[in-house]
């Protein structure tokens, strides 16, 4: 849409579902701990409740069912020369992961 983008990473969810939040929240911390010179914001730029596949999922679903998060990226990344963008995924992947088991250790207990 021709805007400019007031962050680095943003992660979507809706905050009504308190799986997505924690995860979420895992994740964030994950990405300063790793990347801290990274602008990593929640439901930004847009709703994570809005409609799209995740919503579909929800209304479908219970939510210790799914958890659906959305990544958005800005693009800046992705068409900066060299090795950033597939370091940038590593970073992401890494982190996402590292989320993910917390979220499961935490879901266990």
């Amino acid at each position: 849409d021709g805007k400019v983008r007031n962050a680095d990473i943003g992660l979507l969810y809706d905050p009504a579902r308190p799986g997505e939040v924690d995860l979420c929240e895992r994740w964030k911390t994950e990405l300063k701990v790793c990347a801290p010179s990274l602008r990593v914001r929640r439901n930004y730029p847009y709703a994570g409740k809005d409609d799209g596949l995740t919503a579909w999922f929800r209304r479908r679903l219970s939510p210790g069912a799914y958890v659906g998060i959305e990544l958005e990226i800005n693009q800046k990344h992705v068409i900066r020369p060299g090795g950033h963008w597939a370091e940038l995924r590593k970073i992401i992947i890494e982190t996402l992961s590292t989320a993910l088991a917390g979220h499961c250790a935490g879901i266990s207990k």
